[in-house]
């Protein structure tokens, strides 16, 4: 049976996000991988506002810990 549809909080919520290889394949192969994806968050955070409370970047996974700001 599949998941609900996630529901996201308008007022901005806090938010673990996951993503990982298919069938646990690395995803950053060197150095430069993981500075490429931490740039890409950071050009993201600089047009949607949410705050970075944690990030955990592993060869084949991350984890991000993310706050949404509230809609204005």
């Amino acid at each position: 049976m599949p998941r609900g549809p996630r529901i996201i909080d308008p007022g901005g919520g806090v938010y673990h996000i996951i993503g990982r290889g298919n069938n646990k394949a690395p995803i950053f192969h060197d150095v430069q991988d993981l500075l490429n994806f931490k740039y890409l968050l950071l050009e993201i955070k600089t047009v949607l506002p949410f705050d970075i409370y944690h990030y955990m970047l592993m060869t084949n996974h991350f984890h991000l810990v993310i706050k949404m700001a509230a809609e204005i």
